[in-house]
């Protein structure tokens, strides 16, 4: 399965269908709701058989919510989700970090994944 499946099948239940954006989301998106970017994809490869059809990718997920508070319990459970979910062989939380949004005075935590991607 895709990454990109795998999130938006996982977190669409939380933030429900207009709640999971792949890049960007639409100006009149409701919060919460999150945007993940695949920053970087690792094929991996052999010297004997080529692209093995596995990736290992790095994924910024960009959970917004209109509360500190709200923010902070929506990071905790993407976390949760992400790391127990079966379709990904592989997902890590590598990091977190908090920020404040002035044009859309929203409060953001990105959280930076490492996850493995079967074709």
């Amino acid at each position: 399965m895709r990454v990109s499946e795998a999130i938006y099948k996982n977190l669409t239940p939380l933030l429900g269908d207009r709640g999971v954006w792949p890049n960007a989301a639409p100006q009149d998106v409701e919060y919460p709701m999150a945007i993940y970017v695949i920053a970087d994809r690792q094929l991996l490869n052999t010297v004997d058989c080529g692209y093995l059809e596995h990736a290992k990718c790095r994924v910024q997920m960009y959970v917004f919510a209109k509360e500190f508070e709200e923010v902070e319990t929506l990071r905790d459970k993407v976390i949760k989700i992400m790391t127990e979910q079966t379709d990904l062989p592989s997902c890590l939380a590598i990091s977190d970090q908090y920020q404040f949004e002035d044009q859309t005075q929203s409060h953001l935590i990105v959280i930076e994944f490492s996850m493995w991607e079967c074709n």
